[in-house]
């Protein structure tokens, strides 16, 4: 089949993409993972694939797209401005979200689920705990102890930290002269080495290792630096990248079966899965046409409150009507949540960017 619209890189540099959609589903996607521990349900069976959502590999596809546009951004500024933008896009939703989970929904949950009593100096400590992108604690005392989920009042933070430190990374590359210049061949070949200590390492591996934090952070954060490196490989491979309809497809194809074939080696699955989800999320951004997300990006506010919000419905009940209720009535409350953390924090944020004006740089290849 003929490409469309050119090569990975020109699609993507135009408003003419579908990144905003994609990231919208990719949210939608975690939401309906979450749906299946957090109501207590079983894993769906659908024909020969039999799981509990796909939020781990939506997690690994906001990855991958963030490979691509932050590389992307890294390399048209300098450190300081690059560094500026990423924390304005993250950090002041981020922040709102824990406020609001310890100060709105905590005692809200608290009101309406029997036995539980919200705890002010709790609530303070989860916030207080939680600034470094790196929450201390996963709840508030005394509350969310009847659902099935107990005692988490938002399991989807733990990635930002991990986001955080992955631009850090692409800041220090593009800060380099002698590692700018050679952008392609080190991203090449850190992607290669990131991907064989995924496939080749086992769980826990880099823990036992390097003892102490900073083993424990590369070993959670292996799975998704790992995809982040391969956003950023297609990135600087992008203009020589030309993807079709059907190589989406098949690449889709090809990670399902990975994901869910029982027996496959796991070192197997990730060499497969990894690249697939890449192929995937990136054909997706490029090939489909709808508008969707392209000027009011709700993906971020829907994957900061959704968590939240589930475990609200679940304490008022929602979770017995099924999963299917649950999901959708997590999305109808949540939508118009992300849509006022778009208007009222993140749009005025990213308005401060040129607050650190952005340095004229030569573009890298």
């Amino acid at each position: 089949m003929t490409p469309v619209g050119g090569t990975l890189r020109a699609r993507l540099e135009t408003r003419d993409n579908a990144v905003g959609f994609v990231r919208l589903a990719l949210a939608g996607l975690v939401i309906l993972g979450h749906a299946f521990p957090l109501g207590g349900f079983e894993p769906v069976r659908w024909g020969p694939f039999v799981h509990g959502g796909l939020h781990g590999a939506a997690v690994e596809g906001f990855f991958v797209l963030s490979g691509y546009l932050v590389l992307a951004s890294g390399v048209r500024s300098g450190p300081a401005p690059f560094l500026w933008r990423r924390f304005l896009r993250i950090y002041p939703a981020y922040v709102a979200a824990v406020i609001s989970t310890a100060f709105v929904f905590a005692p809200l949950g608290a009101a309406l689920e029997s036995g539980a009593r919200w705890n002010a100096a709790s609530a303070a400590s989860y916030v207080f705990g939680s600034l470094d992108l790196k929450p201390s604690q996963d709840g508030i005392r005394d509350t969310l102890l009847s659902v099935p989920w107990s005692g988490v009042w938002n399991g989807s933070l733990w990635t930002l930290f991990y986001e955080a430190c992955a631009y850090a990374g692409v800041a220090i590359v593009c800060a380099i002269p002698a590692v700018r210049a050679r952008l392609r061949s080190v991203v090449t070949i850190s992607t290669s080495l990131l991907t064989l200590a995924y496939v080749v390492l086992p769980e826990g591996a880099i823990t036992s290792a390097v003892p102490g934090s900073a083993g424990s952070i590369a070993d959670t954060g292996l799975r998704l630096w790992t995809c982040f490196a391969w956003g950023m490989l297609a990135y600087v491979w992008g203009d020589r990248i030309r993807l079709t309809r059907a190589v989406g497809v098949s690449a889709a194809s090809v990670f399902l079966l990975a994901v869910h074939v029982s027996g496959m080696p796991v070192g197997i699955g990730h060499l497969v899965a990894v690249p697939s989800l890449a192929v995937t999320v990136l054909a997706a951004a490029c090939l489909l046409t709808t508008r969707i997300g392209s000027s009011t990006d709700l993906s971020y506010g829907v994957y900061l409150f959704g968590f939240p919000v589930q475990q609200m419905l679940v304490i008022m009940g929602i979770h017995e009507l099924g999963w299917a209720p649950a999901v959708f009535g997590c999305l109808a409350v949540t939508l118009p949540i992300a849509w006022a953390s778009w208007h009222l924090i993140e749009q005025p944020a990213l308005r401060l960017r040129g607050v650190v004006p952005a340095a004229k740089i030569v573009r890298a290849a």
